[in-house]
């Protein structure tokens, strides 16, 4: 019996250490996160007043060891104090709209400074700190430079900030906080995404989505439908880029970066097509100007009839201070004025007839355009800016769509080749295959032989099939807002997509 007893209180005096030792380990508390503007590769990340510290990796990733939330970090960059905060749940997402404290101003321009700080554009995946060492706004303070720079737009929301990076000196405007915005709104906090643009019939619009209750507002207005307005619920079809309206299954919403693309209901028996940029809500000035004239814009243009267009127009301007200026036609010879109205350009003919209203949105790399005609019709593109392999990249949501049959899928580029593959198909018929682009193509626009009236399409593809045949569909690309639209000119398919989903 004394033995028995002793292998039984053996046992338990077993048990009861590996009780005490959670079961023969113990883990060990860490804090981990990420910090976002784009991904931010060499940001030190410490527990305040220690020296528990770690930097961020090239996913924006740190993790402190031997810590527990609720806790408080200092952001540095080299060695400059970028902002102090606290968190208080593990795999915390840091972005400029958590430092910001949900203002969307104030987030847009710490964007807007943290890809000026360390050199790249917005539309970079990572932006790389590790080679910083001091950062200075340039004020009198030495506080955080997040706590100085909301200082400042407090006193004045829209004031140009002086960024003096080791011994370089930037400014972060208005201009290029509000790209950041356009560009990463999800990163700002903003909620409301507002496109400003064209109805197919020749109407103004313009929409709204709203990502917290999923609902598009719109407006059209003009000579054709009058003044229409409403609101709809939208569920996400596919991939986040492309929208349902919630009780109408023929009525859809693409969007992706700055464009945005609805069928929009105007009475019990109608739609139109409305296509829209992100703009801000404020009249162009002379500094917006800079950014989008003297430029030439490659855009597709859809006419009432479902005819399909190629345009190359010109926005000239020899003093953007005058708001005022003329244009061209490249592709077929015309030309005429513009002037600033409002937050778009109203254009006009040789003859002083208005023709179309102009919205044009600057971008990181290139501008992009969409042209309401008065009479009906409408056209969407891109600063003519010639493409690279590197602007081509990545995995792309695309509907696809001809004269009997529409299909979802997704296409992966890598350089000038790429690899489709049909998810569905109404036809039921999915397809796969490969092809080849031809960045920057040379082509005659009258088809002509005998005349030498060749345009370079800088900022456009055209396909090849995966034999290496030359076909008829070109692609307009806009790599800042991550869409493309293809469009076959011999039998009118056209394909639309974008590798930026809504987050």
């Amino acid at each position: 019996m004394k033995t028995s007893a002793k292998v039984l209180l053996s046992g338990i005096a077993a048990s009861m250490i590996l009780i005490g030792c959670g079961g023969g380990g113990s883990s060990t508390p860490s804090v981990s996160g990420t910090v976002e503007a784009s991904y931010l590769k060499g940001i030190t990340v410490c527990v305040k007043d220690t020296s528990t510290c770690a930097t961020t990796d090239s996913n924006g990733v740190f993790t402190l060891n031997n810590v527990s939330v609720p806790v408080e970090l200092e952001l540095k960059i080299g060695n400059s104090v970028l902002a102090d905060l606290n968190v208080s749940t593990n795999n915390y997402k840091i972005t400029p709209a958590v430092l910001a404290e949900n203002n969307t101003t104030i987030a847009s321009y710490i964007g807007a400074m943290l890809h000026g700080i360390a050199g790249c554009d917005l539309a970079s995946d990572v932006c790389d700190f590790s080679s910083i060492t001091t950062v200075d706004i340039n004020t009198s303070t030495n506080l955080p430079i997040i706590t100085e720079l909301k200082t400042i737009l407090e006193q004045n929301s829209s004031a140009s900030i002086s960024v003096t990076v080791n011994d370089s000196t930037m400014q972060i405007s208005e201009v290029n906080a509000t790209l950041y915005a356009t560009e990463n709104p999800s990163m700002t906090g903003t909620t409301a995404y507002s496109f400003n643009g064209a109805a197919s019939a020749g109407d103004y619009a313009s929409f709204t989505y709203n990502s917290e209750n999923n609902t598009i507002s719109y407006q059209i207005s003009g000579n054709v439908y009058g003044n229409v307005s409403g609101t709809r619920e939208i569920e996400n079809l596919y991939g986040n880029v492309f929208f349902k309206d919630k009780n109408d299954d023929d009525i859809f919403y693409f969007f992706s970066g700055s464009l945005g693309v609805a069928v929009i209901p105007v009475s019990d028996t109608n739609t139109s097509f409305v296509v829209g940029l992100q703009q801000p809500d404020k009249n162009i000035t002379a500094e917006d100007l800079n950014l989008i004239v003297n430029k030439k814009y490659n855009y597709i243009e859809f006419d009432t009839d479902e005819s399909i267009y190629f345009s190359i127009i010109e926005i000239n301007s020899t003093n953007t201070a005058d708001l005022n200026g003329t244009w061209a036609d490249y592709v077929d010879q015309s030309y005429g004025t513009w002037e600033v109205n409002g937050s778009h350009l109203d254009v006009f003919d040789a003859r002083g007839g208005k023709i179309a209203n102009v919205i044009i949105r600057a971008g990181t790399s290139r501008a992009g355009i969409v042209v309401d005609n008065v009479d009906g019709g409408f056209g969407v593109g891109v600063e003519a800016k010639a493409l690279t392999d590197a602007d081509l990249k990545g995995t792309y949501y695309y509907n696809d769509s001809g004269s009997d049959y529409e299909c979802y899928g997704t296409v992966t580029v890598e350089g000038t080749t790429f690899k489709y593959k049909d998810e569905w198909c109404s036809d039921n018929d999915p397809e796969s295959g490969s092809g080849t682009l031809v960045l920057n193509p040379t082509i005659d626009p009258d088809q002509n032989a005998s005349t030498d009236n060749n345009i370079t399409l800088n900022g456009l593809a055209q396909v090849k099939d995966e034999n290496g045949n030359l076909t008829d569909e070109f692609v307009f690309l806009d790599p800042d807002s991550g869409y493309y639209i293809s469009v076959n000119i011999d039998d009118g398919e056209l394909s639309i997509g974008s590798n930026k989903p809504l987050k």
